[in-house]
């Protein structure tokens, strides 16, 4: 066995408990031991025990109690996993926090498989810090300081900064690296595990903005996670938002946090051309390239889309996206009564008549 007990109760081990969750079918790891359930019997087994023997059982046995048979009872033991912990698999995680029945874990994931066009300018500075940090470890650890780097792209909804972040990850990092997604901080028992990890750990949190909005009260935990005492050697941490103003400075504002800041807009003129060559599959013309100008990478590809599903031109299908854009700034980003008597809504065919 890989894991032992200690005088105090508390228990060590080296490796992660790989579990199958039942209602979905997903394979997930946890740090946390997944007990295993004991059965003690009171009596002779045959008949519902008497007060004395159920006495004597439950003094022997403290933590358990009667089971729906009324003949044994049930004892929730940590000691008695129901598995050996395994090595973690390099490879992409989701992280979730517990829920009833089911512990804190990293659920098993694969990369989506959507075509990447990369921005010139924007992927190439990424990439080149990427590679300049995993070339580098021994500068690190010369300088005595951890082997950690913090990357956040910010800029406008839909212009491909998790997209990227994700082909780099595909193209970029080691195999054998642990990948994880996070939406929310993991424990302090989580965290020490990935600690222990001695491989490359990557970092992705999406939308920073909402988790500082979560942690509002304790924002010195996610301090902390960055480069405090929590904080992971040999990582990269990837960070996104569409919000930069809103984040705090003693989050951006110290180099050892976040070491490089990158703005990721509205594609070039290039990119345009090659975004409309992917999704119409055919050469894009001039006029096409021109209409999409200024537009988001989603909105170039909606733009696209739209065009082949309705039979109609790029040119009509961006008028259609920018009235779109501009209703929403109207009614959905002003304040406005909620029901009937709001302002006028306008019909999808207002804007395209197909």
């Amino acid at each position: 066995m890989r894991y032992r007990g200690e005088e105090d109760g508390s228990i060590h081990y080296d490796g992660w408990f790989k579990m199958v969750d039942k209602e979905t079918g997903e394979d997930y790891y946890t740090p946390h031991i997944p007990g295993r359930t004991l059965f003690h019997v009171a009596g002779d087994g045959t008949r519902p025990p008497t007060p004395n023997e159920l006495r004597e059982t439950l003094k022997a046995h403290p933590r358990a109690d009667i089971d729906e048979s009324g003949l044994l009872l049930r004892e929730y033991d940590v000691k008695q996993p129901v598995s050996d912990p395994v090595p973690l698999p390099g490879g992409c995680y989701v992280y979730r926090e517990s829920q009833p029945g089911k512990p804190e874990r990293l659920v098993s994931t694969d990369l989506r498989a959507d075509t990447i066009i990369k921005m010139p300018g924007i992927t190439r500075k990424i990439v080149k810090d990427v590679r300049a940090f995993l070339d580098n470890e021994k500068v690190y650890r010369e300088i005595g300081i951890q082997y950690r780097r913090g990357i956040l792209l910010y800029g406008p909804p839909g212009e491909g900064k998790t997209t990227n972040i994700r082909e780099i990850i595909k193209e970029e990092i080691p195999k054998d690296a642990i990948v994880i997604f996070l939406h929310t901080l993991p424990s302090m028992f989580m965290t020490k595990k990935l600690k222990a990890e001695q491989r490359l750990k990557v970092i992705v949190l999406e939308e920073l903005v909402a988790l500082v909005k979560q942690y509002s009260n304790q924002i010195e935990r996610i301090l902390d996670f960055l480069d405090g005492e929590t904080s992971l050697d040999n990582a990269l941490i990837f960070a996104t938002t569409n919000y930069p103003e809103q984040l705090p400075g003693n989050i951006v504002d110290r180099p050892s946090r976040f070491d490089r800041l990158i703005k990721v807009g509205n594609p070039d003129e290039e990119t345009c051309k090659q975004l409309l060559q992917l999704y119409l599959s055919r050469e894009a013309t001039a006029l096409e390239v021109k209409a999409v100008q200024g537009l988001s990478v989603a909105a170039v590809k909606e733009a696209a889309i739209i065009s082949r599903i309705h039979n109609t031109s790029v040119e009509k299908a961006v008028k259609g996206i920018k009235a779109t854009q501009s209703l929403i700034k109207k009614d959905f980003e002003e304040s406005a009564p909620i029901g009937l008597g709001g302002s006028k809504a306008i019909a999808f065919d207002d804007f395209y008549d197909f």
